[in-house]
């Protein structure tokens, strides 16, 4: 918009968008709650019982440094279980040390998880 005053030309930009305020603030909000939601998700690796095998549950620790594994308990189906898998003790907390454990449902497989220390170390 031009106007002009005393014969000096000014220039008007016009009116601020009402809107601009309001739709960076819900950009914010949404930008950080995709971002909570996906740190979340990226926080622990996890491994569904029925999609993994030993080699890749220890592949995961290896390479990630932990792997939350999901089981079903055997005599409550709908009951869901983790286990913590972990490469080493320093994601531990204190009053725990590290100790191979087997894994539910897969036999002979033996991954390190922290667990309580009755040894009094850590």
């Amino acid at each position: 918009m031009t106007f002009s005053i005393n014969s000096k030309m000014k220039t008007c930009a016009g009116p601020r968008p009402v809107l601009s305020g309001v739709k960076r603030a819900v950009m914010i909000a949404v930008s950080a709650s995709v971002l909570s939601l996906l740190g979340a998700s990226f926080a622990v690796a996890g491994s569904p019982a029925r999609a993994e095998n030993c080699a890749h549950i220890k592949d995961v620790v290896k390479t990630v440094g932990q792997d939350l594994y999901r089981y079903r308990d055997p005599q409550h189906p709908g009951l869901p279980l983790y286990t913590l898998y972990v490469r080493s003790d320093s994601q531990c907390n204190i009053g725990e040390a590290l100790e191979p454990r087997a894994v539910a449902s897969l036999d002979g497989c033996f991954i390190q998880t922290c667990v309580q220390d009755d040894n009094g170390n850590n």
